[in-house]
Formats: structure tokens, C-alpha cells, sequence
């Protein structure tokens, strides 16, 4: 599934010298049962803007306590549960 990831998203991966962050890949997969409905899913996600935000906040990003500078909306795990709730949402 890496693989697949990766080579779906190539355009997004770079790396060059002046890279201060490295690039971080979360990855979620559930069987989520809600009053006889069945949502079922799997995704990664690339830290980082990409040009998606959230619909409806679902979520609220809280700053980091040694860095009030970084925006953790860009964080791929609050991307990816962001999306996990509006899947489960619909």
C-alpha cells in the first residue's frame, strides 16, 4: 500500500537542500459500524498543504506549546482524521 501511495502521489514527494521538515505519511484503515450503516476505509496521508481543508471543523488544531508558529491543520494526522470525519459525517 506504500508503494501504491507513493507512486499515486510522486508529484507531491520532493526533497532538497534547504528542506527543514522531513515529509511524514499517516495511514488509517476502519470497519466502522454506525445504526446499520457500514463505512469502510483506508488512506494515507501527506503532511503538508494540499489544497484541501475541511469542510465542516469537525476538529480544532491547538498549537504546539514550543512552537506557537506551526500550523497543525497541515499536520497529516489531523488531515487524516479531518477526513475520517467527514466520511463518517455523510
Amino acid at each position: 500500500l506504500a508503494l501504491k501511495y507513493h507512486q499515486q502521489n510522486l508529484h507531491k514527494w520532493f526533497r532538497g537542500e534547504n528542506l527543514l521538515h522531513q515529509r511524514v505519511v499517516s495511514y488509517a484503515e476502519l470497519d466502522l459500524s454506525i445504526q446499520h450503516q457500514v463505512l469502510q476505509y483506508a488512506s494515507y496521508q501527506q503532511n503538508g498543504y494540499d489544497d484541501w481543508r475541511p469542510k465542516k471543523e469537525f476538529l480544532s488544531a491547538t498549537c504546539l506549546p514550543c512552537h506557537a508558529l506551526v500550523d497543525r491543520s497541515l499536520c497529516s494526522e489531523f488531515q487524516l482524521l479531518s477526513k475520517i470525519c467527514e466520511e463518517v459525517a455523510q
